[in-house]
């Protein structure tokens, strides 16, 4: 639920089709209608809105409107990273020093957790040291 809370936090930045077809999803989700949701989330963040990368990512990963799929989950949260989102940078870092979905690989996590910090997100940077220490 507070991954889904960053998400209204942004909706005032985004054209204002996008934010309400974001902000229906996000009622959708908030409602516990999964599929409606993932249904608005996906045209979304095929089109490369982070926003609606992140969420479809936050679907898969929870198993909610979706099968649950980790390697799904890991995809679209890594699309929303490249695009700069802090919070989903944080997730692939977490996935990443998890081996969730993909090979366990502290290297990487490093990389998305320093990405992360240095966009704010605010666990980010404890992790990263963490991870630091297990490739020095």
């Amino acid at each position: 639920m507070k991954r889904i809370v960053a998400i209204l936090v942004l909706l005032f930045w985004l054209q204002p089709a996008q934010a309400g077809e974001l902000a229906q999803g996000l009622s959708a989700y908030r409602a516990g209608n999964y599929g409606e949701a993932v249904a608005l989330f996906r045209p979304l963040a095929q089109q490369g809105d982070p926003w609606a990368q992140y969420s479809l990512a936050v679907a898969y990963d929870d198993g909610l409107g979706v099968p649950r799929n980790f390697k799904l989950a890991l995809e679209w949260y890594r699309r929303a990273g490249y695009q700069g989102l802090a919070d989903a940078q944080y997730m692939v870092g977490r996935f990443y020093g998890r081996g969730r979905g993909v090979k366990q690989n502290p290297s990487a996590a490093f990389f998305w957790f320093n990405l992360a910090a240095a966009g704010g997100h605010p666990r980010a940077a404890a992790l990263r040291d963490q991870h630091r220490l297990q490739i020095s």
